[in-house]
């Protein structure tokens, strides 16, 4: 499910993943905030880039004006783009309204 996050919003995590002497490094990750999708595109003929009801068939954040966010990570679980809007749509954690 999309969590719509309300205006003049901060997400802060507890620790930037960047390294920026050597962005390569994977960061340590029981020092993370670290967001997980739930699910993932699964089908592609289902609309998902115009679904009836985009709130129940997608997931992450979708961002209200001015919300900051940083020092978080995030990881995604699809594996598929859907056909629906040539593949241009999905697969972002964070949305705008």
């Amino acid at each position: 499910e999309q969590l719509l996050v309300p205006e003049r919003t901060s997400i802060v995590g507890a620790m930037s993943p960047n390294d920026v002497v050597d962005p390569t490094k994977t960061p340590t990750w029981k020092e993370q905030t670290l967001f997980l999708a739930t699910r993932g595109v699964t089908d592609y003929t289902m609309n998902y880039c115009h679904a009836q009801d985009m709130v129940v068939t997608r997931v992450g954040f979708v961002l209200s004006s001015y919300v900051t966010v940083c020092n978080v990570s995030f990881q995604g679980v699809d594996t598929i783009r859907p056909n629906d809007n040539g593949a241009l749509c999905g697969g972002g954690v964070f949305e705008t309204k």
